[in-house]
């Protein structure tokens, strides 16, 4: 219709479909726009392993790898299918805040009624636990006291996350049970099983894995193409060999809001057998979990590599514009787990003076004063939650 948008059709057909559910049981996942990754694909696969009846359905777009299983139904992210199966599922699983809405108060109670419905269970998990500010607490945020969204309870891996999740999105409600993308990095898998992963990544079997994976800034230049140039891949590499043995390439992986934006096989290319493309597959969880050390600066991905004890190094050179300017952090760096330099000198000296004892002390002791609660088995909790909806109607309790 003319003059008429998409969203504003969107809402209207929420209000007229709403109230009807397929006769068969069916679960709509969304991650980062259309990708088949994060928390949403392992609980995916869990469900579909648990319950091969349930019609699982994902929202697609060309951010993808297309390693959707067989079983999927994929359905675009705009158009008649996305309306009609996340009206209509009984539940729906995002890696965000919520399916629809994430809008603030500003907005009216209509649009409240709108965006949620009595009959459909919306299960989010966020995409990690925040170092950076984020939602109500952000600058551009300031003023607003709280979110208007279809998500019936947010999921957390540790009671810090589960505090800076209920603050930055009031009044969600969030429940620390675990991060279902970190299982396979609480497994700690065999080395064939790493191989394996390897080998579909396209990395080297026999080299050891320097996964370097900064985080988005305002400037895309200084979201990782900058800093990649300044390390020296060349004197990393030496200086993790040196340390820990083995010969070491670099694995580039950024951030998804800067994906779109950079080349990154063109960066890859320009240091051949040094430096490979990590964004060529979907999932951060599998890079992680062949990583032997991780290069970061305040990207949660800490929080998730700090799960397997591995040695982690953090870059920071753009440290006081970064904290006091552009985004602020909730934790000092100092606070973290691994050890962070601002200067390029000092950033090597990380590696040269690095001490295992030492580090894994210091790991073991934040996991604990985050209070995480990581088993292993966060998809298998889910799961069965979407389950009991789907067999009871009833969202109480669901995650117990």
């Amino acid at each position: 219709m003319k003059g008429v948008s998409w969203k504003k059709v969107e809402k209207l057909s929420f209000v007229l479909l709403s109230h009807f559910r397929f006769k068969t049981p069916t679960v709509v996942f969304k991650s980062f726009g259309g990708q088949y990754n994060d928390n949403p694909k392992y609980i995916s696969e869990k469900l579909h392993e648990i319950r091969p009846d349930i019609r699982i359905v994902w929202i697609s777009s060309d951010k993808s790898d297309n390693s959707f299983p067989d079983y999927v139904r994929k359905i675009p992210s705009c158009g008649w299918d996305y309306i009609n199966y996340t009206c209509r599922a009984q539940v729906i699983v995002d890696n965000m805040t919520g399916i629809r809405g994430n809008t603030r108060a500003k907005y009216s109670s209509v649009y409240e009624r709108i965006v949620k419905s009595p009959h459909q269970f919306n299960v989010s998990t966020w995409h990690g636990t925040p170092i950076k500010r984020i939602g109500l607490d952000t600058k551009e945020n300031s003023g607003q006291h709280y979110f208007i969204t279809s998500c019936d309870r947010l999921i957390a891996g540790c009671k810090y996350t589960e505090e800076k999740l209920q603050q930055a999105f009031f009044p969600l409600s969030v429940q620390a049970i675990g991060t279902p993308r970190n299982d396979i990095l609480v497994a700690n898998l065999p080395n064939e099983q790493k191989q394996q992963i390897k080998f579909k990544l396209g990395l080297p079997l026999d080299k050891k894995i320097v996964l370097f994976a900064p985080t988005f800034r305002d400037s895309i230049e200084y979201s990782g193409v900058a800093q990649i140039h300044n390390l020296n891949i060349k004197r990393v590499s030496d200086s993790l060999r040196a340390k820990f043995g083995g010969e070491w390439v670099f694995v580039f992986r950024v951030h998804h809001e800067v994906l779109k934006k950079i080349n990154t096989r063109h960066i890859a290319e320009q240091y051949p057998g040094l430096v490979y493309d990590g964004n060529l597959h979907d999932d951060m969880a599998e890079y992680l979990a062949v990583t032997d050390a991780l290069i970061t600066d305040y990207s949660g991905s800490i929080f998730d590599y700090a799960l397997t004890g591995k040695p982690g190094f953090l870059y920071t050179p753009d440290k006081d514009y970064y904290i006091n300017e552009e985004r602020g952090t909730y934790i000092s760096l100092d606070e973290l787990p691994y050890p962070h330099a601002v200067e390029l000198d000092d950033f090597y000296r990380l590696i040269e003076n690095y001490d295992e004892k030492t580090a894994i002390q210091r790991i073991t002791e934040f996991n604990q004063r985050i209070g995480n609660v990581e088993t292993g088995h966060a998809a298998e909790t889910i799961a069965r939650a979407i389950i009991k909806f789907i067999e009871t109607q009833k969202k109480e309790n669901l995650l117990q």
